[in-house]
């Protein structure tokens, strides 16, 4: 899988036992500058618990916070926004 484009965010889905991304392509991303948003996709207030997963997911594949892009306040968010 080759990531390119450093222009996009991809999200990072994560249910307990199905993650969307596999760490290495987490990692992969980072080193090409592409920025992730974590998120659990969730349909109920229940299913927020999973955040922690996709969390745990993101630091397997050594994201920092300046690489994911929903850590940021709403400013800096629009500008990165804006660059797309």
């Amino acid at each position: 899988m080759a990531l390119h484009n450093k222009e996009i965010a991809e999200m990072l889905n994560e249910i307990a036992d199905l993650p969307d991304l596999k760490d290495r392509y987490i990692k992969q991303a980072e080193e090409t500058g592409l920025k992730l948003a974590v998120s659990t996709d969730a349909h109920s207030a229940g299913n927020l618990e999973y955040m922690k997963y996709g969390v745990a997911q993101a630091r397997r594949g050594w994201l920092e916070k300046d690489d994911v892009i929903n850590t940021r306040n709403w400013k800096s968010l629009k500008k990165l926004l804006k660059r797309t």
